[in-house]
Parts: structure tokens; sequence; C-alpha cells
């Protein structure tokens, strides 16, 4: 779980990552990433990071 500057909670979870704003509504979930569950996210830089077990991934999050 991370939070980003603009108040959005990434949530991993067995549907992928869920992205919450401030309210605590489901704003969208992005879909797994392979079939290995994600287990932490970092965000860095305009980009969120997933890692899995055995891979990692970056995906560019919109402008701040």
């Amino acid at each position: 779980m991370v939070v980003s500057t603009a108040e959005e909670l990434y949530v991993t979870s067995h549907a992928g990552i869920q992205v919450i704003d401030a309210n605590g509504r489901v704003r969208g979930i992005l879909p797994k990433l392979q079939e290995k569950e994600t287990v932490s996210l970092a965000i860095s830089h305009n980009f969120l990071y997933a890692c899995s077990a055995d891979r990692l991934y970056r995906l560019p999050l919109a402008a701040e």
C-alpha cells in the first residue's frame, strides 16, 4: 500500500492494484500484471513501482 501526493491510495489485491481516493471511493483497478500476486508498491518521480515474487514493474502516473 502506498499514498501518492494527489492523496490517492494504491492497494494490492487479488483483482490487481486498487486506486482509492481521499474519500475512500475506489476510482479504478489496474489489472493484475501477471499470475503471481503483487506484493509491494512504491511511488517515486511520477512512477508507480509494483513488485511481485520475481519481477519489478514501473508504471507512469498522471502528472500531479
